[in-house]
């Protein structure tokens, strides 16, 4: 197997972390996140799977930031660290009439299933849903300055 295309040096990663946390506003915000290889490829597996009965291709992959309520959400199958940063992801894929990929989730009418934008999901309340939103990954606490056995500047 050849290296892919979006492999980078060593370097350049740590030059990329560096200046990330140069320019933070604050030592406690979170600097990276840790997502379990099994739950990844288990969310791989689903999300194509559900792309695939709605005949739809998954172009890419969103990365979203966001920050867990104080409380527990309602979907949400793991405890959260309440008031901490997150972040979650989305498939996207092309609609036509939109310019560049989406963030998009599967509704389910009888038998048939079809890819729906989120903003559609959201603004029109569509029913019969069926979120494709990956989270529930940890966010550790922001490593040991200088750690010399990861990335550090």
């Amino acid at each position: 197997m050849s290296v892919p295309n979006n492999i980078i040096s060593i370097d350049d990663a740590n030059d990329l972390y560096a200046n990330f946390k140069n320019n933070m506003r604050s030592a406690s915000e979170t600097q990276f996140a840790t997502i379990d290889y099994q739950e990844l490829k288990d969310y791989l597996s689903f999300i194509e799977k559900e792309a695939s009965d709605a005949g739809v291709t998954i172009e890419g992959l969103r990365v979203y930031f966001g920050k867990n309520p104080k409380g527990k959400f309602p979907s949400s199958k793991t405890p959260l660290k309440p008031d901490a940063n997150t972040v979650f992801i989305n498939p996207t894929t092309n609609f036509s009439g939109i310019i560049g990929e989406i963030s998009f989730a599967i509704q389910t009418i009888g038998t048939n299933k079809r890819a729906v934008t989120v903003g559609d999901v959201l603004n029109n309340r569509l029913s019969s849903i069926q979120s494709l939103s990956g989270n529930d990954w940890e966010l550790p606490p922001p490593p040991p300055s200088n750690d010399p056995n990861d990335f550090h500047i």
